[in-house]
C-alpha cells in the first residue's frame, strides 16, 4: 500500500537531506497491536535562480579591444557547485583573453562573483554568447545559455578625452609670449 502526504517546509529551511521519524501502527489477525518505528530521508530543494549581466566594459573605441566583466548572481536559495562560464565565439566579436573559459567555484545563496573577458568587437553593438555550467547540492548538472547585448560607451561617448583642444591653445599661447619676450630681449641688447 502506498501513503502519500502533503508536507510543507519552512522558508527558511536549508537545501538539504532530513531525516523524519515515522511510526507505524498495526494489528495482525489475532488484534495484536504493534508498533514499528523508522526514519525516512525527504529532501529539500529548489530550482536555482541565476542571472547573468554585464556588469561593465572598458573599452577606449567602438572597434578596439576591451575588457567586459560579466557578474553571475545566485538570486536562489539553491547554493551552486563548480560553476563555469565560457564565452562563446561569434562572428560578432573575437576573444582576445587567454582563455574563453572562467572557473568560479561554489557560489553560495544571495551571493555573487565577477569574471573579466578581454574581446574585440566586429561590429558597433555585439551581443556575448555565454555558456554558463554548475551542479545543485545534490549534484545534478545545470547549464544556462545567454545573450547579453555588450554597450560599448568610450570616454569620448561621456564627453571625456578626445583632442584636449583648451590644453594646446593654452600651451601654445605660453610658449608663444614666452618666444615674443626672449625676442624683445633680444631686440634691447
Amino acid at each position: 500500500v502506498t501513503v502519500s502526504f502533503v508536507l510543507a517546509s519552512d522558508p527558511s529551511t536549508e537545501v538539504k537531506l532530513y531525516q523524519v521519524p515515522v511510526t507505524l501502527s498495526y494489528q495482525d489477525d489475532r488484534n495484536k497491536m504493534f508498533n514499528d518505528t523508522g526514519k525516512i530521508g525527504i529532501r529539500i530543494n529548489a530550482e536555482p535562480e541565476i542571472s547573468l549581466i554585464v556588469d561593465k566594459t572598458d573599452f577606449a573605441s567602438k572597434r578596439k579591444p576591451g575588457t567586459v566583466s560579466l557578474k553571475i548572481i545566485n538570486k536562489g536559495v539553491v547554493d551552486m557547485k563548480y560553476v563555469n562560464v565560457r564565452v562563446v565565439q561569434t562572428p560578432e566579436y573575437e576573444v582576445l583573453s587567454t582563455s574563453n573559459e572562467q572557473y568560479v567555484g561554489n557560489l553560495d545563496s544571495d551571493d555573487y562573483e565577477t569574471v573579466d573577458f578581454i574581446i574585440k568587437p566586429l561590429v558597433d553593438s555585439p551581443r556575448l554568447s555565454v555558456s554558463l555550467e554548475f551542479k545543485d547540492p545534490y549534484n545534478v548538472d545545470f547549464k544556462q545559455e545567454d545573450n547579453l547585448p555588450v554597450r560599448i560607451i568610450t570616454q569620448s561617448d561621456l564627453g571625456k578625452g578626445g583632442f584636449p583642444w583648451v590644453t594646446v591653445i593654452v600651451v601654445l599661447l605660453v610658449i608663444g609670449g614666452g618666444v615674443y619676450w626672449y625676442l624683445k630681449r633680444e631686440k634691447r641688447k
